[in-house]
């Protein structure tokens, strides 16, 4: 139980946080437990993301997940909203649109790690405000539970009126099914591993 405890960390982090790994020693390190334990017959398809998670407020105010076993955050501890619009909007969308001010079709956007929909949450905010339409696929291996969504404050912190109608909806929107949320945001919600993405320049931002 503890291999495989282990094994299901292991995968759940990297997957979550591989692209924060700055440390290539550490990476390599995670890798090799991955494979030894994977070596001993133990595979993650069929088992279950059980790891701690803890509710947390970050620097901003707004609240993340913690994992304690990794020390991990699913988003900055300085400030959840204040990484995802330095991130996914400042240097994802609104880049993208200075650079291509003539685009006049829906952009494609590719997140991999849906997580706490905080990314996507805001993304459909901004193409409101803008009045760009915008076709958004979240890729998660592990979903957040809805007793977890409630406990996040992104609508309150952000300010948004009918802001927990419209978070909510983000997480009930069945999954693997395109849906329309709002007028300018449809959300195509995946269940799988990144490493199951097969699309081939089908993204204008990731």
């Amino acid at each position: 139980n503890n291999d495989k405890n282990q094994i299901v960390a292991l995968e759940a982090f990297l997957e979550r946080r591989y692209e924060r790994l700055s440390d290539t020693a550490i990476l390599q390190d995670l890798l090799v437990k991955i494979r030894d334990l994977k070596r001993k017959g133990f595979t993650t398809k069929c088992l279950k993301f059980n790891l701690e998670r803890k509710i947390v407020i970050t620097g901003d105010g707004s609240s993340t997940i913690h994992l304690p076993e990794w020390d991990e955050q699913y988003h900055s501890k300085h400030g959840a909203i204040q990484e995802a619009y330095h991130v996914f909007i400042k240097h994802g969308l609104q880049f993208f649109l200075d650079c291509n001010m003539d685009f006049d079709k829906p952009i494609s956007i590719l997140e991999i790690g849906f997580g706490t929909g905080l990314n996507a949450f805001i993304t459909m905010l901004e193409s409101e405000k803008l009045g760009i339409s915008t076709d958004y696929t979240g890729i998660e291996a592990y979903p957040v539970v809805m007793d977890e969504i409630h406990q996040l404050n992104y609508p309150t912190q952000l300010h948004v009126t009918n802001g927990d109608k419209l978070f909510e909806l983000l997480h009930l929107s069945h999954w693997d099914t395109q849906q329309q949320t709002v007028p300018y945001f449809t959300l195509n919600k995946q269940k799988k591993f990144f490493s199951e993405i097969k699309d081939t320049n089908a993204y204008n931002l990731i």
